[in-house]
């Protein structure tokens, strides 16, 4: 049995897992996800990770909503976007 070599190929295998990992975590924390808020008022956009980045609001829709619709309303699509992000990871 030789162990160094056993030692070395477990070692370049833990190497090349880990280079993987990190390559995936990258992409994902490069990686943006929109998220439609409903009745048109606009869209949330989080991070691959799910991290909030943006509320862009619709000024031509806010009219016809009120406080506590937009606020519902974004929450939810917010959610929705972090959701989205963790069932991509």
């Amino acid at each position: 049995m030789d162990l160094p070599r056993e030692t070395l190929n477990l070692v370049a295998e833990i190497e090349e897992a880990v280079a993987a990992a990190e390559q995936r975590a990258r992409a994902r924390m490069a990686s943006r996800i929109a998220e439609p808020i409903d009745n048109r008022l606009g869209v949330v956009e989080v991070s691959g990770t799910g991290e909030l980045l943006s509320v862009e609001l619709d000024r031509e829709y806010l009219r016809y909503s009120t406080e506590s619709a937009l606020a519902t309303a974004v929450k939810a699509a917010i959610l929705n976007a972090e959701a989205r992000a963790k069932g991509e990871r």
